[in-house]
């Protein structure tokens, strides 16, 4: 979001240049000027970028207000209401998923000039067996390993979390272990750039870079990859999870929605869930995805 409204303030700016949107002091910025930028950003980038812009400042304005004297707290509150885009469900299928993959592992042998990219396929792996958005995944560290379960940090929460280590999982670690092992720096991420040596940065503009070439490169192989998102990974996992039978309360859990934002029935009476059987659950996606090998 922060790049995208430093963009837009140049664009705005022109090509003389000038003082932009970007340099000047936020006890200075009003209304129209806040409009102006929003509308910017909506015309180049679509309606959810502008959305998420318009969030991060209104979060960060909350912020100066208390440091900076002057700052009006509520200027993004107050500006007019932005529509709701449509929502979007795309989940993967079981082929387009495994096709990814595989075309992130063997990068090289479709798309002429690219390194293989298996961390992009590990990251898939993790996208549907934690049900973590992409940037957690990005930032997930792994802690203890308790052969069962291994025990992983996002950055946002800082919480530790077991997370069951199925067979496919458990593959995929010890094969990214072994391609690390002969980095002089060992970061504790559980996927990090392998060509760089280094974490992705959690942004995740080199990953979607990546994760472009991954999928113009599966589409050659599967037509419809072209449509795919690493967003989707989210929605993929717990469609899974609902087609393996997994109750909805599980599932709910499992991906850390609140009761309120769950089924219409858990809305009315949230009743408490026995976690033991989320291992349960994860453990048949591992079979259904190991049909597939």
């Amino acid at each position: 979001s922060c790049r995208a409204v430093e963009q837009a303030c140049l664009r705005l700016a022109g090509p003389r240049g000038g003082l932009s949107l970007w340099e000047t002091p936020v006890n200075a910025l009003n209304g129209r000027m806040a409009q102006i930028l929003l509308d910017e950003v909506e015309r180049h980038s679509g309606l959810h970028q502008a959305r998420a812009v318009r969030a991060f400042l209104s979060q960060m304005w909350g912020r100066m207000a208390v440091a900076e004297p002057g700052v009006n707290r509520h200027l993004w509150a107050d500006l007019k209401k932005m529509p709701v885009p449509e929502g979007r469900v795309r989940p993967w299928t079981v082929d387009e998923f495994f096709i990814m993959t595989d075309t992130a592992d063997h990068l090289s042998l479709h798309a002429e000039g690219e390194a293989d990219r298996p961390e992009l396929g590990d990251c898939f792996v993790l996208g549907v067996l934690t049900l973590l958005r992409q940037t957690d995944r990005l930032t997930l560290t792994a802690g203890a390993d308790g052969g069962s379960h291994v025990t992983v940090k996002t950055s946002k929460t800082g919480k530790p979390v077991q997370l069951l280590k199925t067979p496919l999982l458990a593959k995929r670690l010890a094969e990214a272990a072994r391609r690390r092992q002969g980095h002089t720096l060992h970061w504790p991420h559980l996927v990090i750039d392998e060509q760089a040596r280094q974490p992705f940065h959690p942004s995740g503009d080199h990953y979607r870079k990546l994760f472009a070439k991954v999928r113009a490169a599966a589409a050659r192989r599967l037509a419809s990859c072209a449509t795919l998102r690493d967003q989707d990974l989210r929605d993929t996992a717990q469609t899974w999870l609902d087609r393996a039978g997994v109750d909805g309360r599980i599932i709910a859990r499992l991906a850390g929605h609140s009761p309120e934002t769950a089924a219409s029935l858990q809305q009315r009476h949230y009743i408490e869930a026995d976690m033991s059987a989320g291992d349960a659950g994860l453990t048949a996606l591992n079979n259904l995805l190991e049909g597939k090998l």
